[in-house]
């Protein structure tokens, strides 16, 4: 019988028109989304998404989803969560897996520019790019009542938000 593997995290990247999916064998995989699904301005210059309903019936072969590359690396569990950030130079991604190991991959290349083991407390599940003052951020929640903030170039603890009263499971 064939090995199950499930998808178990997904992020869209709007900057380069790409999806990450994590993997519970520890794969992460690169996706580049059509053309016709690129964010399209309206009136109030908000960028959408166009879906395949918003296609022409003769676009359909255009309209694929095509894997671009598995990242390998590091993890040695599920991946609990993925974010795309700016890290001031080029787009990465970061992969955190169940293990608490967090990644930090370049775009462009596929190469694994950091990684590190408990870079948090918890096993995130959830990651968000809260990025400011020209600084890659992340926010990150999981298993614990606290949200952590790591810098995406250093992979270091920068806050913990301490006071909520149960898990923080998602941001």
């Amino acid at each position: 019988s064939r090995p199950k593997i499930e998808v178990t995290a997904i992020s869209i990247c709007r900057h380069r028109c790409s999806i990450a999916t994590g993997t519970s064998d520890a794969g992460v995989w690169l996706w580049r989304i059509p053309h016709e699904w690129h964010p399209a301005p309206h009136r109030d210059k908000q960028p959408t998404w166009r879906g395949l309903s918003q296609l022409e019936d003769g676009d359909a072969s255009s309209s694929s989803v095509v894997p671009v590359a598995v990242l390998c690396g590091p993890h040695a569990a599920p991946i609990s969560s993925l974010a795309f950030a700016f890290d001031g130079e080029t787009h990465v991604l970061v992969s955190a897996d169940r293990a608490a190991t967090v990644c930090v991959w370049r775009l462009d290349d596929g190469v694994c520019l950091r990684a590190r083991k408990n870079v948090v407390s918890l096993s995130p599940d959830a990651l968000v790019n809260v990025s400011c003052k020209n600084k890659a951020l992340l926010a990150c929640a999981g298993s614990s009542p606290d949200i952590e903030v790591i810098d995406v170039l250093s992979l270091r603890r920068i806050v913990r938000l301490f006071g909520h009263g149960d898990w923080c499971v998602d941001l």
